[in-house]
């Protein structure tokens, strides 16, 4: 399944700005080079790409989805039987 992302070497960086710079239009720059627009204004725009991974370093958002006290506490209710278990067969 190909889901759209794409990388860009770093030699056509240049080539990405000059186009851009020409034509003034990210999307018809993402079109052209076959990537998304989200890629053309980070190249385009190095400063918004720093930002992200500043804010991303500062939320550390690769922790936020796994909090292992919360997963114990629902394994907990759901064995119980207090909470909606989707992994369980339900008889009608």
């Amino acid at each position: 399944m190909d889901d759209g992302r794409k990388k860009i070497p770093k030699s056509k960086h240049a080539e990405i700005r000059a186009y851009y710079k020409e034509h003034k239009s990210q999307r018809k720059t993402a079109h052209h080079f076959d990537v998304s627009r989200k890629l053309i204004i980070f190249i385009t725009q190095p400063a918004k790409y720093e930002a992200l991974l500043a804010k991303q370093r500062k939320e550390k958002h690769w922790m936020k989805y796994y909090d292992t006290d919360k997963r114990r506490y629902r394994a907990k209710k759901r064995a119980a039987g207090l909470l909606y278990n989707p992994y369980a067969k339900h008889i009608n």
